[in-house]
């Protein structure tokens, strides 16, 4: 992506914005070309390095849930790992048995994406008006025609078998300025119900001095897949992270 922009495109400077793995490719390009890039824009909050434990394969590291969480916190963590933590499981232990299943079958390669699709999107909105059957099945579509859904499947445990390196040791390790458009339909982070929580859980989080915050928002429409379910307010938050940075 780099040199598809410096040396292709011929940019000196850009600006990059992703959410999904998308956001993990933002954060390695911030990490290591920081002094070519304007700003960055998120979808969601993740660092590089995403999968550098030794439980690779679960998202919960091996954590369970405390024996004194509240009602709503135990309904959160359960719903976290019923939405997410099969898909990475399988994707990274089991990732050439289902690529042959799904290039085998149009109609279980539909089945597995359209689970995603309505699994982690947000169940307050309407399904069908953000994510059309006709674009579930040109995305089916594209996958089968070019039989490329073990490649979709294979970076995940690539990232295990090649890990990010750090190129440095400064701080924050993604130096770019940042900004964030957090959605509350999404199972991630659990117990969140307001948008002043999730900016809360944000700011408090893990994962907050990893980057050079300069605007965070969130927003009640929308669940994991952000400028799908909410273009709006993705697009006018990533104007307002690089307007800061005129």
């Amino acid at each position: 992506m780099h040199t598809l922009m410096t040396e292709v495109l011929g940019y000196e400077k850009y600006g990059v914005a992703g959410s999904d793995y998308g956001a993990l490719v933002t954060s390695a390009l911030g990490h290591k070309y920081a002094d070519s890039i304007i700003g960055l824009h998120y979808g969601q909050d993740m660092p590089p390095g995403q999968f550098a434990n030794e439980r690779f394969w679960d998202l919960t590291d091996g954590a369970k849930i405390p024996e004194d969480a509240s009602p709503e916190l135990r309904a959160g963590l359960e719903n976290l790992v019923d939405t997410y933590v099969s898909h990475v499981a399988v994707h990274m232990l089991d990732a050439s048995t289902l690529t042959h299943g799904l290039n085998d079958s149009p109609i279980g390669m539909l089945a597995w994406l359209l689970r995603r699709w309505k699994k982690w999107s947000d169940k307050r909105g309407d399904f069908e008006e953000n994510f059309p059957r006709d674009f579930i099945l040109t995305q089916a579509t594209t996958f089968w025609v070019t039989q490329s859904i073990g490649t979709s499947i294979r970076m995940y445990r690539n990232a295990v078998r090649y890990p990010w390196v750090p190129s440095h040791n400064r701080q924050p390790i993604v130096e770019p300025p940042a900004g964030f458009t957090f959605l509350l339909g999404d199972a991630y982070p659990p117990a969140v119900s307001t948008v002043e929580e999730r900016i809360a859980a944000f700011e408090n989080g893990l994962t907050r001095s990893s980057f050079n915050v300069v605007n965070v928002n969130a927003h009640m429409k929308g669940g994991h897949f952000v400028h799908y379910e909410n273009p709006e307010a993705f697009t006018s938050d990533l104007r307002k992270t690089f307007r800061k940075l005129r």
